[in-house]
């Protein structure tokens, strides 16, 4: 991947931690782009970090079902440009972060086992 679309990547990402307010999203999604940027990993250094990020998926999965169930008036906003209210975004993203770290996981797996 060149440079400038992995600086442009971590700028998006790095956005999406500080929306959340979140720094175990921020530790993640640097994973991510290191794992983008060389994604040749070992199986001993894929065992840790499958342990790592399967924990931080099913945290943002209860992070998710939180804002789902129980803190629902935490995750609305008003938007400004559109003059509505926005509901649901922090669920949402802690969903995919979930869901994707979950699929990243498998392949790490993967990775692992075929070493």
């Amino acid at each position: 991947m060149s440079e400038v679309r992995e600086e442009n990547l971590e700028v998006k990402l790095s956005e999406v931690a500080k929306f959340l307010e979140d720094d175990e999203v921020m530790e993640t999604l640097e994973y991510v782009v290191k794992l983008i940027a060389k994604p040749d990993v070992g199986a001993d250094k894929a065992a840790p970090l499958i342990v790592k990020l399967q924990a931080y998926a099913f945290d943002f999965k209860m992070k998710a079902k939180y804002y789902m169930f129980i803190g629902k008036h935490k995750d609305v906003r008003w938007d400004e440009e559109d003059g509505k209210q926005v509901k649901g975004e922090r669920k949402n993203y802690y969903l995919s972060l979930s869901e994707e770290i979950d699929k990243l996981v498998a392949a790490l797996k993967f990775v692992a086992r075929s070493y």
